[in-house]
């Protein structure tokens, strides 16, 4: 009976390998989850400005509209005590209806 162990003196060493691969593996593992994190913080910066943009622009539109409808009405104050002509009365209610579709 023989009980033994060989190994080959320039073989393939698994362990040590991994030893040597794990901590490579480990830092871009790290790289990527910073590369990641950045871009979720860039799309949620984008996500506000947008919003932000958008509520300006209601904003501005809900004050175009007040001040379309605004000039509309005396217009038709104007109109009614012949002050101006009906060419301007209409130009004043395509600017209140183009203001009502935006």
């Amino acid at each position: 009976m023989r009980i033994g162990f060989s190994q080959q003196l320039f073989g393939y060493n698994q362990y040590r390998w991994l030893s040597k691969i794990a901590p490579v593996e480990f830092e871009a593992a790290k790289k990527q989850l910073i590369q990641d994190m950045e871009n979720v913080s860039l799309t949620a910066v984008n996500y506000f400005f947008s919003l932000s943009k958008a509520q300006i622009n209601l904003e501005i539109a809900k004050t175009t509209l007040a001040n379309a409808d605004t000039l509309y009405n005396i217009g038709v104050m104007r109109f009614s005590l012949a002050k101006i002509s009906k060419e301007d009365l209409y130009t004043l209610k395509l600017a209140r209806t183009i203001c009502l579709r935006d």
